[in-house]
């Protein structure tokens, strides 16, 4: 997998992360479209061997798939107390056919070679890991809880396999991984707009 891109804010991975809270629905994966209930692929279609036909390749705009909001501990400003606000990690799926479990991985790396994007097949999700930040700007001293966030880019597009018959499905993959931090104190609104999307997990802001 390729190193997930960055935000300004730095951060460094110091401890392990609490089990996930709770999570906004309005934050909830795009679903692949599927006119009718998957069909069971032929016996020969050998994907490996076929030619894969792409359409209605899409970029859907970044979204977040986790956020864990730290609190400083007045007492020791070098301890970070946090839960996972948001976990909802995107999972790469065929729809609209019962696919094999290895045309994941190939109809990732078909859709790859015809659009020249990384396509991953992996499920996107950081390791576990807590952080502590080096704020930048300006900030409020009064809220002393960060939010740590990670998103990703999915895409989707519709394949058809030359086999006997055709075989036809929908692929939902990603194709580029975001992490950073935000101060909730920070006055100015973050310039990243997977930032701007995190912001909105902290209890409060100036």
């Amino acid at each position: 997998m390729t190193s997930p891109k960055v935000a300004p804010t730095a951060f460094v991975v110091l401890a392990a992360l609490v089990p996930a809270a709770c999570a906004r629905p309005s934050n909830s994966p795009p679903t692949p479209a599927s006119s009718s209930a998957p069909a069971s692929t032929a016996p020969d279609c050998d994907i490996s061997g076929a030619r894969v036909h792409w359409s209605g390749y899409a970029k859907q705009p970044p979204r977040l798939t986790r956020v864990t909001l730290f609190r400083v501990v007045p007492e020791d400003p070098a301890t970070h107390t946090g839960k996972d606000v948001l976990d909802e990690p995107l999972v790469p799926a065929i729809a609209g056919m019962a696919a094999p479990t290895d045309w994941l991985s190939r109809l990732a790396k078909s859709l790859g070679a015809e659009t020249g994007d990384e396509i991953h097949a992996e499920p996107a999700q950081m390791k576990d890991g807590g952080f502590s930040t080096i704020t930048e700007g300006r900030t409020d001293p009064s809220i002393p809880e960060t939010v740590l966030y990670v998103g990703v880019e999915a895409v989707s597009a519709s394949f058809a396999v030359d086999c006997a018959p055709p075989v036809r499905g929908t692929l939902t993959a990603w194709t580029s991984m975001s992490v950073g931090s935000v101060a909730c104190g920070q006055i100015e609104a973050p310039a990243e707009p997977l930032g701007r999307l995190a912001r909105q997990y902290c209890p409060s802001t100036p």
